[in-house]
C-alpha cells in the first residue's frame, strides 16, 4: 500500500485529484474530482481511503518520491523504532532500500 499518497496528492488543471504526480493523468491514478465535490468531502471519502488501499504498486516507479515515506510508516507498522535524523545533510548521502 502507498501509505504516503495519504498526505501527498496532486490536483491538475481540471481538478482531478491523482494519487500522486507520477500518475498525473493516467485515469487509474484518480481519486476524485474537485469538480464534484468539496476538498473537504474528498478528504472525508471512503471512496478516496478505499482507492489508495487498492492502488496497485506495481505501477508505480522503483523508488519514486513517496517511497521514503512508505519505507518509515511500514517499518513503524512492523514496531521497529523511529529514530530521528539528527544531521540535516544526512539524507542527502543516505539510500532507501
Amino acid at each position: 500500500m502507498c501509505y504516503g499518497a495519504s498526505f501527498f496528492s496532486v490536483i491538475d488543471p481540471r481538478g482531478d485529484i491523482y494519487i500522486c504526480c507520477h500518475h498525473v493523468g493516467a485515469d487509474r491514478g484518480v481519486l476524485g474530482r474537485l469538480s464534484i465535490e468539496s476538498w473537504s468531502d474528498f478528504l472525508m471519502s471512503s471512496q478516496r481511503h478505499q482507492r489508495i488501499g487498492e492502488f496497485s504498486l506495481d505501477d508505480c516507479l522503483p523508488l519514486c518520491r513517496l517511497n521514503a515515506v512508505n519505507v518509515v510508516l511500514q517499518n513503524l507498522l512492523d514496531g521497529e523504532q523511529f529514530v530521528p535524523i539528527t544531521d540535516p545533510l544526512l539524507h542527502k548521502h543516505s539510500v532507501f532500500l
